[in-house]
């Protein structure tokens, strides 16, 4: 949806209903019903717009500190490539240099970098000069609906308030300063030259800030400071774990734990595994052995046969035949019979 308002010379503005361009508005509830107990009417209606004009010179003001700032540092940057550029370009002294400098190339790349940093913060101050023109369009579209021939207290001004004109004329007066800045940003910008210093900070100049026109924008734009609300305390956010991360953590850890415990009863698994057969080949290699020199000796002692053979087959009962009788049990048995 697009409309039209005049300015104070008469001349038709386009205005296009974009969230940029109703961006300031009034939100406080409260706020308004203290506005509307108080005036009603075409008054209303023009409180309503000088207090969203408020809000958008003070939220534009910070945003005005911002680019500037960000102007200086990148403006600071350009100060030492200039000198370089300078050094270079001049054929007739060329002085010992403190330090390497880049190719001229390089420089110009560099500066150009900067320079549409510049560039860019101005066209944001556009931008947000282009949603205040709307705002003040609106507060002098309703202003003009008023009769200054009636002797009202809004018109007057009383003992808390000032005429309403005073506000009307700041408004104007402030825009008109955010806006011949800005102009005067714009032209020194596109003066700017990578070879010429004075141009340079002839714009640092500008850049300076003026800490006198933030105490009077702050303390006279407002139409009344009962009007606004007071400021709340940041809420501080506490930076707590959550029960379920922490449940989550302590099972991980616990997963992780009996992880590492089977890996290692598997590496223990496998080194008796690997053991074992080591284990038992020793043991038969000396149960071997032990049978050879026992079977030598039952051939060198024919009196100790039995014994020896008895030895035998109690470390090798592979070796004992199926109708073997010991002495013990062939006497045991002799006696039986006796008996």
């Amino acid at each position: 949806m697009h409309g039209t308002l005049e300015d104070r010379y008469g001349k038709k503005c386009p205005i296009q209903n974009s969230s940029q361009a109703l961006r300031w508005k009034v939100a406080s509830t409260a706020i308004m019903q203290v506005v509307h107990r108080e005036h009603d009417g075409v008054e209303f209606k023009v409180v309503n717009e000088l207090l969203a004009l408020d809000e958008a010179y003070r939220g534009y003001y910070k945003e005005w500190l911002r680019e500037l700032s960000l102007q200086r540092l990148a403006a600071a940057k350009l100060f030492p490539i200039s000198q370089d550029l300078r050094f270079q370009s001049d054929a007739i002294c060329r002085e010992p240099q403190p330090r390497n400098t880049d190719a001229e190339e390089v420089l110009i790349g560099k500066y150009q970098l900067h320079y549409q940093i510049i560039l860019g913060s101005n066209m944001t101050m556009s931008r947000g000069l282009s949603t205040i023109r709307v705002n003040l369009l609106s507060l002098r579209r309703e202003y003009n609906k008023l009769d200054q021939s009636e002797p009202t207290p809004f018109i007057l001004g009383d003992a808390f308030h000032k005429p309403i004109k005073f506000f009307m004329e700041l408004a104007e007066e402030l825009f008109n300063y955010f806006y011949s800045h800005y102009l005067k940003l714009d032209c020194y910008s596109r003066h700017l030259d990578p070879g010429d210093m004075d141009s340079l900070e002839n714009y640092q100049n500008i850049l300076q800030p003026r800490e006198e026109f933030g105490d009077y924008l702050m303390h006279n734009l407002s139409y009344c400071q009962c009007l606004r609300p007071n400021p709340l305390c940041p809420e501080l956010i506490k930076s707590t774990t959550k029960s379920s991360d922490l449940l989550d953590a302590k099972r991980r850890a616990q997963l992780s734990r009996c992880q590492r415990r089977v890996e290692k009863m598997k590496k223990k698994e496998e080194v008796k595994g690997i053991d074992s057969p080591k284990i038992e080949a020793f043991e038969l290699n000396h149960l071997s052995s032990r049978l050879a020199q026992l079977r030598e000796y039952q051939s060198v002692r024919g009196q100790d046969r039995t014994l020896v053979q008895r030895m035998i087959y109690a470390l090798s009962p592979s070796l004992m035949p199926a109708n073997y009788v010991s002495t013990s049990a062939s006497v045991a048995r002799s006696t039986n019979i006796v008996g």
